[in-house]
């Protein structure tokens, strides 16, 4: 009943609460979005409190439901999350709903009657292989496609297809472990880029090399982990040879902008993700 909410912005913000019931049968389990709250233009000082969030009170208020259809969903299992982003410039989260196979599924919003100019929900869908939810390691590959829309009504979503295979080879050993991946460009998926190589063991490794469509041009995104060596780089920090080295790669488009996706409603994002391993 007591909580902190640390690293909260200056200035005038909003506060976005939920209540989730859910349901659990078997391994599986739905979510439903009972009530939320919304708090605009709030400004507290540090160290303060807030009025108690009771989602009894005249304040919490029912969503609304709508359908989304999913397209070229295939034999995937999907995965919906609903933010709402207010225009004060709280990304507030909704709720997630893991687990359903059909290609009609409804989902939670917030009704007319509580929003403002300027609010915008964002409903996106990932598509996982039905492996993934019982079995993390499957969880690497996957699909997504998202819209932002204003007032709350049926959406559809299409997913695109799977992301390219990409090529992760050894490009050093000495002075330290260098990994390279090239990712054949999709036209779905243009816009942003990256790819994770990991360790795990006592000491975890992660290096993380991002790229806008800006940096990769219009060839394939071609990524080395780069030999930082001369500027003091402690090999360390890096990876390790002979340790078993997990590759996420992952890459996203949207309809408007380029390099950086607008939050505008109508806007569609896209996104594919695969994994896989390497012992350098």
């Amino acid at each position: 009943t007591v909580f902190t909410l640390n690293g909260v912005a200056d200035g005038s913000r909003d506060l976005v609460a939920t209540r989730n019931a859910f349901t659990f049968a078997g391994t599986s389990f739905n979510t439903t979005l009972a009530k939320i709250i919304i708090r605009r233009g709030l400004n507290p000082a540090s160290g303060s409190s807030i009025p108690v969030l009771d989602f009894g009170a005249a304040e919490a208020f029912n969503p609304g439901t709508a359908t989304a259809t999913l397209n070229n969903l295939g034999s995937d299992q999907s995965l919906m999350t609903e933010l709402y982003l207010t225009a004060g410039g709280t990304n507030g989260f909704l709720t997630t709903d893991p687990g359903a196979g059909n290609a009609s599924r409804t989902f939670y919003g917030v009704p007319s009657a509580q929003q403002v100019a300027g609010d915008l929900h964002y409903l996106q869908a990932s598509a996982l292989s039905p492996a993934a939810f019982t079995d993390p390691t499957q969880a690497t590959t996957l699909r997504s496609a998202g819209i932002f829309f204003a007032a709350l009504g049926n959406q559809t979503l299409t997913f695109g297809p799977a992301l390219s295979a990409p090529t992760v080879t050894v490009a050093a050993t000495a002075p330290y472990v260098r990994l390279r991946s090239v990712l054949p460009r999709q036209v779905e998926y243009n816009q942003f880029f990256y790819v994770n190589f990991q360790q795990s063991g006592s000491t975890p490794r992660s290096i993380v090399i991002e790229a806008t469509v800006g940096s990769v041009g219009a060839g394939a995104f071609d990524a080395t982990i780069p030999d930082f060596s001369a500027a003091g780089y402690d090999p360390m920090w890096a990876l390790k040879v002979g340790v078993s080295t997990i590759w996420v790669e992952n890459a996203s488009g949207w309809s408007a902008g380029s390099g950086v996706v607008t939050a505008t409603a109508g806007t569609t994002v896209l996104n594919a993700q695969k994994g896989g391993t390497i012992t350098p």
